[in-house]
């Protein structure tokens, strides 16, 4: 019938709108923590902090490296309620350039 062609359009017309929406955006230090599973509640077994027992879900402060071809860039991440998803915040971002391409 004419009006299961018009829904099936309409859907069609639905679905390729609902493509292509950025849903949030992160920084590249936030994106090192969430792939090495430290946004998790239970443990991953992406990563083994020590032996004392610490898990990826008790920590609240990290330190991002990264060595890259702008300099050496330190990131410290916080997270405020540990134990939970809460949100990543960016204490204090720094770049040493003096680390970087033909620099050295």
């Amino acid at each position: 019938s004419p009006e299961d062609g018009k829904s099936k359009e309409k859907k069609k017309q639905k679905d390729e709108e609902s493509e292509g929406i950025v849903v949030g955006v992160i920084t590249d230090p936030a994106a090192v923590c969430i792939a090495h599973g430290l946004t998790e509640i239970e443990e991953s077994g992406a990563i083994d902090l020590d032996s004392a027992g610490n898990t990826s879900s008790s920590w609240k402060n990290v330190l991002v490296i990264d060595w890259g071809a702008s300099g050496l860039t330190a990131t410290h991440i916080q997270r405020s309620i540990p134990n939970s998803y809460s949100l990543l915040r960016i204490v204090r971002h720094a770049t040493e350039a003096s680390c970087a391409g033909i620099v050295i």
